[in-house]
């Protein structure tokens, strides 16, 4: 979660908040999302701040996740003998 500077403002009336989707489909992209949705008293409210990617660059992130992800698996597996 992070703020941004010129909020924008959900349907309750106070700044959205900005979080990161880490989805398969939109990895890395960040959104704009009611501070409230969590406690399911707040607004529906849901805004892309970032412009949609190309499949290509899609696919190059999930690539580099995959990776990330099996080198610091590898990393815990070194540590523990």
């Amino acid at each position: 979660m992070e703020f941004v500077k010129g909020h924008e403002y959900c349907y309750c009336g106070v700044p959205a908040v900005v979080f990161t989707s880490w989805t398969a489909t939109n990895p890395g992209r960040r959104f704009y999302r009611c501070r409230k949705y969590t406690h399911r008293c707040g607004c529906e409210y849901f805004n892309w701040l970032d412009p949609e990617m190309t499949d290509r660059a899609t696919i190059v992130i999930n690539g580099l996740l995959r990776k990330l992800d099996r080198m610091e698996k590898r990393e815990e597996v070194a540590r523990r003998v």
